[in-house]
C-alpha cells in the first residue's frame, strides 16, 4: 500500500526587524540549557488565558537530567498556583494549571500525567491538550498515550496576575526552583485543542505563524544575540537569561512533512512515498512496531555541509522519524530521482551532524535518518548555451544547447526540446542529464529595441502650466539621456516657455526629438459692474458689463451668456469675461425691495379685563421690526393695558401703527331694592346691570338667615326669584369693572 503526497516548496527567512541573524535551514538551532540558571524570561504575558489550550515542543533531556525539568511556565512568581505549567522527567511528563487559590496542596491544582520508559538523550515531541478539567490528553510523537489525573481542583485556571511572568526552562513552586537541562525546539502554545490530526500534521513541519489558534511560536532559529523572536501573530518576543547555548536542533522538522500511523501493525508490504513529479522517498519493510511514521522534506542545503561536494548536490533533502513510544524497530529508505536511483547518498542521523557520509543504501535505519542525493559522477557531461545575447528590434530568439553527449534536455522554461523559442529578456538555464550524470548552462537573454521618442507636438499658450516630459513610456535599464540643459534624468520638467530637446541612447541606437512652447500675445480684459445696489419697488434692473460682445465670452452665474441681464431677484451675481488668453471676474450684490405695506395693529379698547392676546406687524423680507419695548419680533404678546406702537423699517420706507387697551371702571347708577314677579313684565327681574354682557358680574342672593339661595357667576338680569317666597332678601354683586356692591332686596 502506497500514500503519495504532493510538497510544496516553503522557504523561511528572518525579519528584518530583528538584526540578529537566524538559520531557517529544516530544524534550524535549538536552545541548550545548563539546568543550573539558564531559562528565557518571556514577560508578562497571558493574562488572560483561559481553556482550551495547547503546548508543544521537541525536547531533548539531557542524560544527567533528573527530576523536574519545567518546559514552559506561563505564570511564575506568584506564591500559589496559577496558570499552567509544561514540564518533563526522565519517567513522565505531564501538564497542571492553578486555580490561583492557594499552593503546596493537590486541591489548588488540576493536570494529568503520562509515565513512559527513559527517554532521555533523544529528541522526542511532546504535546499536552486541556479541553477542561476532565478532559485532557498527553501526546507522544503524535500518539495519544495512557495517563493519570493529578489534583483535585475544579476551579478554573486563574491566569490574571499582572506580576507574573511566562518563562521557558525556568519554574518556581512552593519555595523550590526547577530548572530544565537539555534541548529544547519549536515550542508552541494555542489557545484552542488541537485535534489528533492536526498535531501530526503539524509536528514536523514549519508554521507560518498565522495558523489559527496560535498565540505563541518560538523556533529558537536565531544564531546569535539575547532576543528569542516569537514567530506568532502575538510577538511574544523573550530574552535570554543566564547563559543558554545556541546549538543546531536535531528536532525532525522541514518544511512539509506527511505521516503515517496504521490503525494495523506493520507488514513489510506497507510503505509510505512522498512524490512531487521528480523526487519519490519510500519507506519500507519496517520491521518491530513503531507507532507511527513522519516524513519531512527540507526544501535547501543543509546549513552544515561538511562531507559533501556542492557543486554535486541540489536541495531537497528529506528525513525520516519512527514516532511512538517504543524502540527497537527498524526500515528501509528508497530514494528515486527522475525515474532512477542518485548517483550517490549522503546521510547523517539529524540536523545536529556537521558532516554527512556517503551511503550505497538506506537499510537498517533506527528511528531517524536524514538523506541528500548527489547527481554527478566522476565522468562529466557538458552543455552549452554560448554567450549571452542582446537581441534589437526582435519579437523572439531561438536558443539551442550544443552538447557532444547523449542526454535529456529539461529548460528552465520546462522544456525538453533541444532548442527553445524565447520572447522576454530573462536568464534561461538548461539541463542536460544523463543517467546519474549531469550537466548545466546559462544564457541572459536581453530583448531591446532602438529608442523612440516623442515629446509631442508645439503649442502656442497664453499660460504655460507645469508639466512633464517623457520621451519614453518605459525605461529600459541601458537608455540614457541627454536633455538640451546637460540633465539626464528619464523625465523633465517643464515650467517656463522655450525650445526643449531629449537625445535618448540605448544599446540598439539612438533617437532624438525637439518641442518648442510659445506664449500667445494676451489683450487685457476691463469692466465693473458697480457697487451694491438695492432697488425700491422696481420689478427688475440691469447689470451691464459695458463691453462688446465680439472676441469675448461672457459666463453669468445665472447661465446667461450676454454682455448684460436682467435680474429680477434679490442675490449675489457674478460674471466671468474671457478673452483668448485673459479672464477677468466682478460680483455685485442686488436688493430687490418693495416699501413697507401699510398694517393695522387693530382698534382701541376699553375692557374690563385685559386678556392676553398677539399683536402682529406685517413687513416685507427683510425689514427691521422694533416694538415700544425694543423687541423686534414680528409678533408681541400683550397682557397688561396700556398704549403699544411697532415700527417696519427698510431701505424702501418706514411703517407705523399704534394701539391703546384702557380698563373699564362702572358704577352702576339704579340697583331695584325691590321685584314683583307676577307675569306682568313690570319689575318681573332684578335688572342689576343695564348691560351684563359689556359689564359681566357675578351675583349672589341671600335669606335673611345668611343662607345662599341664588348664585350666578356671570348674571344676565334674568332672575326672578326664582320661586322664593316673598320677603326680604340680600344680594351681593361683584364684577371686575365695578366695586362690590350689598344692598336688600324685597320679592312681592
Amino acid at each position: 500500500m502506497r500514500f503519495s503526497v504532493l510538497f510544496v516548496v516553503f522557504l523561511s527567512f528572518a525579519s528584518s526587524a530583528f538584526a540578529q541573524t537566524i538559520d531557517p535551514v529544516g530544524s534550524g538551532r535549538a536552545l541548550q540549557f545548563d539546568g543550573i540558571d539558564d531559562y528565557v524570561d518571556l514577560g508578562n504575558i497571558y493574562d488572560d488565558l483561559t481553556l482550551p489550550l495547547t503546548v508543544s515542543a521537541w525536547v531533548y533531556l539531557d542524560n544527567s537530567a533528573s527530576g523536574i525539568n519545567p518546559i514552559f511556565v506561563s505564570q511564575d512568581n506568584a506564591p500559589v498556583y496559577n496558570g499552567f505549567w509544561f514540564q518533563v522527567t526522565e519517567e513522565n511528563f505531564a501538564i497542571e494549571y492553578g486555580d490561583g487559590m492557594g499552593e503546596g496542596s493537590s486541591v489548588y491544582r488540576r493536570g494529568i500525567r503520562s509515565d513512559y520508559l527513559d527517554r532521555r538523550g533523544r529528541w522526542v515531541h511532546l504535546c499536552a491538550v486541556m479541553r477542561s478539567a476532565g478532559d485532557m490528553g498527553l501526546y507522544l510523537n503524535g500518539v495519544l498515550v495512557s495517563s493519570s489525573y493529578a489534583g483535585s481542583s475544579n476551579l478554573p485556571m486563574a491566569s490574571n496576575f499582572p506580576n507574573d511572568i511566562a518563562k521557558i526552562g525556568y519554574y518556581y513552586t512552593n519555595s523550590a526552583v526547577y530548572h530544565f537541562k537539555g534541548m529544547l525546539d519549536d515550542l508552541r502554545v494555542w489557545n484552542r485543542a488541537l485535534t489528533d490530526t492536526e498535531i501530526r500534521a503539524t509536528m514536523c513541519k514549519k508554521l507560518t505563524g498565522t495558523e489559527s489558534g496560535l498565540i505563541g511560536y518560538w523556533n529558537f532559529d536565531e544564531t546569535s544575540g539575547t532576543t528569542v523572536k516569537d514567530n506568532s501573530s502575538k510577538h511574544y518576543d523573550g530574552i535570554l537569561r543566564g547563559n543558554p547555548t545556541r546549538v543546531y536542533s536535531g528536532a525532525a522538522i522541514g518544511d512539509e512533512s506527511t505521516y503515517l500511523y496504521p490503525a494495523a501493525p506493520w507488514t513489510n508490504a506497507t510503505a509510505m512515498v512522498s512524490a512531487d513529479g521528480t523526487h519519490e522517498l519510500v519507506v519500507k519493510n519496517v520491521k518491530g512496531a513503531p507507532q507511527g511514521m513522519q516524513l519531512y522534506r527540507v526544501n535547501a542545503l543543509p546549513s552544515q555541509t561538511g562531507g559533501l561536494n556542492l557543486a554535486d548536490v541540489e536541495q531537497p533533502y528529506f528525513g525520516v522519524f519512527s514516532a511512538g513510544s517504543g524502540t527497537g524497530y527498524t526500515f528501509d529508505l528508497e530514494y528515486v530521482y527522475n525515474g532512477h536511483a542518485p548517483c550517490a547518498l549522503n546521510a547523517r542521523t539529524d540536523n545536529r551532524g556537521p558532516t554527512w557520509t556517503s551511503v550505497a543504501t538506506a537499510t537498517g535505519i533506527s528511528e531517524r535518518f536524514e538523506i541528500l542525493r548527489s547527481d554527478q559522477s566522476s565522468a562529466p557531461i557538458t552543455v552549452d548555451l554560448g554567450p549571452d545575447q542582446l537581441i534589437c528590434d526582435q519579437p523572439s530568439r531561438s536558443l539551442t544547447a550544443t552538447t557532444p553527449d547523449a542526454g535529456t534536455f529539461l529548460w528552465s522554461t520546462g522544456a525538453t526540446t533541444p532548442t527553445i523559442t524565447v520572447n522576454a529578456s530573462g536568464s534561461y538555464w538548461v539541463k542536460l542529464m544523463n543517467g546519474c550524470r549531469f550537466d548545466r548552462d546559462t544564457a541572459e537573454m536581453t530583448f531591446r529595441r532602438k529608442p523612440a521618442v516623442s515629446l509631442g507636438v508645439d503649442e502656442i499658450l497664453c499660460e504655460l502650466m507645469p508639466r512633464k516630459l517623457q520621451p519614453v513610456t518605459t525605461v529600459p535599464d541601458d537608455y540614457a539621456f541627454a536633455w538640451q540643459d546637460g540633465s539626464t534624468q528619464p523625465v523633465y520638467d517643464v515650467r517656463d516657455f522655450g525650445i526643449y530637446w531629449v537625445q535618448v541612447t540605448g544599446a540598439c541606437g539612438m533617437d532624438r526629438d525637439t518641442v518648442e512652447f510659445a506664449r500667445k500675445p494676451q489683450e487685457s480684459v476691463v469692466f465693473d459692474l458697480g457697487e451694491e445696489q438695492r432697488v425700491c419697488d422696481q420689478p427688475l434692473v440691469q447689470l451691464s458689463t459695458n463691453l462688446p460682445a465680439t472676441g469675448r465670452t461672457f459666463h453669468w452665474n445665472t447661465g446667461a451668456t450676454t454682455p448684460s441681464i436682467d435680474v429680477t431677484t434679490t442675490g449675489e451675481y457674478w460674471v466671468t469675461v474671457e478673452n483668448v488668453c485673459t479672464q477677468q471676474s466682478d460680483t455685485i450684490r442686488v436688493t430687490m425691495d418693495g416699501s413697507p405695506v401699510p398694517f393695522t395693529l387693530g382698534e382701541d379698547e376699553i375692557v374690563c379685563e385685559m386678556e392676553e392676546r398677539m399683536l402682529l406687524a406685517t413687513a416685507p423680507p427683510g425689514a427691521s421690526i422694533a416694538w415700544q419695548d425694543g423687541s423686534t419680533s414680528p409678533t408681541l404678546s400683550v397682557k397688561e393695558f396700556g398704549r403699544y406702537w411697532v415700527e417696519v423699517r427698510n431701505g424702501c420706507g418706514v411703517m407705523q401703527d399704534t394701539v391703546t387697551f384702557t380698563k373699564l371702571h362702572y358704577v352702576p347708577e339704579f340697583i331695584p331694592n325691590i321685584i314683583t314677579p307676577n307675569g306682568d313684565d313690570r319689575n318681573e327681574y332684578f335688572i342689576a346691570i343695564p348691560n351684563p354682557d359689556a359689564v359681566p358680574v357675578a351675583l349672589r342672593v341671600y335669606n335673611r338667615w345668611g343662607m345662599q339661595v341664588y348664585r350666578a357667576p356671570f348674571y344676565k338680569n334674568d332672575w326672578n326669584g326664582g320661586g322664593l317666597s316673598p320677603g326680604i332678601y340680600f344680594y351681593h354683586l361683584t364684577g371686575a369693572c365695578i366695586p362690590e356692591q350689598k344692598g336688600m332686596l324685597t320679592i312681592r
